[in-house]
């Protein structure tokens, strides 16, 4: 049993969710609580929803404070997002479809900028011969490290 990394409550870490890597990689847990006003504020479309999830984790924080910086760094970026998202979503201008896009599992085309590019194909091309070519001088400078060395040693014994 471990903590939660925001509101401190009693989890099981072996299933709860990850916020984020820690220090030595190690995953900073949260509660299903935590989790479930995160999943709030990335993903409502109501504005009073995501602020009332935006409120609910930062009154955690302020009654727990959170020593460890990447459990800030990473509830930080996700508090700012949010604020960011609402205030567009209040206002009217956020775009959906982005939205949209991201949820749904296929997309029907693959837009236009995002398409491998003839060259783009012919770069990777030059850059994979490039590194074939580096891995094969690499190998010979191996080889004759090994052998000056080889040499020097039999020298040295007799």
């Amino acid at each position: 049993m471990s903590k939660c990394s925001i509101c401190t409550a009693e989890i099981d870490n072996t299933t709860a969710p990850i916020l984020t890597m820690g220090a030595h990689v190690r995953p900073k847990c949260i509660c299903e609580d935590c989790a479930s006003d995160i999943e709030t504020v990335n993903t409502s479309r109501e504005y009073l929803e995501i602020s009332a999830a935006f409120d609910r984790i930062s009154d955690k924080l302020a009654a727990n404070p959170v020593s460890d910086s990447s459990v800030n760094d990473a509830v930080t970026n996700i508090l700012n997002f949010a604020a960011e998202r609402a205030e567009r979503i209040k206002d009217g201008t956020y775009d959906f479809s982005v939205d949209d896009a991201l949820a749904s599992e296929e997309l029907e085309e693959i837009p236009e900028e995002l398409l491998e590019t003839d060259e783009d194909k012919a770069k990777d091309e030059r850059d994979e011969l490039a590194a074939k070519r580096l891995d094969k001088i690499m190998n010979f400078v191996y080889a004759a490290i090994f052998v000056g060395v080889l040499v020097f040693a039999l020298i040295k014994l007799f």
